[in-house]
């Protein structure tokens, strides 16, 4: 019976000292979930490795922006504490539900390369060890729905009796209204579009009063 046991314990190879684990592919330990001199039960998980080349990253987006989102949509990644630091990804999920903590969507995205030139964005086989690990802090930059148009301060931007938008701008002393349409907005700036004249002055304080075509005086 102690001849059994102990074959038993050589076969799963308690006697030893220590024992070499080999992974089937290259990468990194991402976690040792066991403890020294823990015995471990038949199927229980001693290590956890993420494979190299298969490195996935999950942010945080606000709701509307999760919205026009979608698989495969490209992505750049940047280190928080490393700006040089950048890589390409793809969107490979996007959460139907919030987060309860951080109250965004969760997006993963899958990691194709990594790049430290600082010039055009090049898509390589590995990314960098030193900062691309499991548990980084990084930003990600997803490329919306494009638009052309002016950013203009907010207070610049006024509405008539119609609700039609519209600026004033400085022609050469003179009020010049200029009918816009209104297509972004935040709390300092707008994002509009119509036919102003990159040339002449934008007004900002005081338009309120103005009518096309009023003298200006300007303060400086």
């Amino acid at each position: 019976d102690a001849r059994a046991q102990r074959d038993a314990a050589r076969a799963q190879q308690l006697g030893a000292a220590a024992q070499t684990v080999r992974a089937a592919f290259d990468g990194v330990v991402e976690a040792v979930p066991v403890a020294v001199g823990e015995q471990l039960a038949a199927g229980a998980t001693a290590l956890r490795l993420t494979p190299r080349g298969a490195l996935q990253v999950v942010v945080g987006v606000a709701p509307e922006v999760a919205a026009q989102l979608h698989p495969g949509q490209a992505a750049t990644l940047r280190a928080v504490f490393d700006a040089p630091q950048r890589a390409s990804a793809r969107v490979a999920q996007v959460a139907g539900a919030l987060d309860a903590r951080s109250r965004l969507v969760d997006v993963t995205l899958e990691l194709a390369g990594a790049d430290r030139s600082g010039g055009p964005e090049r898509s390589t086989a590995t990314p960098s060890a030193s900062v691309w690990l499991p548990g980084s802090a990084v930003q990600a930059t997803f490329a919306l729905q494009p638009w052309h148009g002016w950013v203009v301060p907010r207070q610049a931007v006024l509405r008539d009796a119609r609700g039609q938008a519209y600026v004033f701008q400085d022609d050469h002393g003179r009020a010049r209204r200029v009918a816009v349409a209104l297509q972004r907005d935040s709390a300092d700036a707008s994002g509009v579009s119509g036919p102003l004249d990159p040339s002449l002055p934008l007004v900002v304080l005081g338009n309120y009063e103005l009518a096309d075509g009023m003298a200006l005086r300007v303060q400086r």
